[in-house]
């Protein structure tokens, strides 16, 4: 026999829903009630938020449509100030950005010429200074003059990722999305 749906008021809401298995159903959402305390995870100096926690609480601009949206909680007060914290101290070490320079190459990855004479080209890189990249190049049948490495600019250069590759986004508006490179 089959199990049975009813259709119930929501005790905490005037809100009829369906009943099923002692949960309440309204729009396909589960309804229930909790308390505040076995929702929130208190946040000590030794357990602090993550960034990915502290994101959710950032402040929303209000809309035309949010005139009984509620203003800051004590929450995203705190959210706020740890992001402009951690804004600030990215800032002045360096570590938020990927330096210009390097384009955001790494040793070891695989790279495409995209200026100068080897246009096309794709290798190893091998080293970086500064400026200035060091590519083993893929192709065996280039005649390197037995030097084994090609420098070029860091501009010369951008990182190749092969048709299937497995990829995920670092930083913009897609930033944590995985994927796979189609062209």
């Amino acid at each position: 026999m089959g199990k049975q749906r009813l259709r119930q008021r929501f005790p905490a809401m005037d809100l009829n829903c369906d009943y099923f298995e002692n949960n309440y159903y309204h729009d396909g959402y589960l309804l229930k009630e909790v308390t505040v305390g076995s929702m929130v995870k208190p946040c000590t100096d030794e357990d602090k938020p993550t960034l990915d926690e502290l994101q959710r609480f950032r402040k929303r601009p209000k809309g035309p449509n949010d005139e009984d949206a509620p203003d800051e909680n004590e929450g995203s007060k705190m959210a706020a100030s740890l992001l402009d914290e951690l804004t600030k101290l990215q800032e002045s070490t360096g570590l938020g950005k990927v330096s210009s320079s390097s384009h955001g190459l790494l040793i070891g990855d695989t790279i495409e010429v995209i200026e100068g004479d080897l246009v096309g080209m794709r290798g190893k890189l091998m080293s970086m200074d500064g400026t200035t990249v060091k590519v083993k190049p893929n192709d065996t049948s280039l005649d390197l003059g037995g030097a084994g490495e090609i420098e070029f600019l860091a501009s010369q250069v951008r990182k190749y990722i092969a048709v299937g590759a497995h990829v995920k986004v670092t930083d913009g508006r897609y930033a944590n999305e995985t994927g796979t490179a189609v062209a």
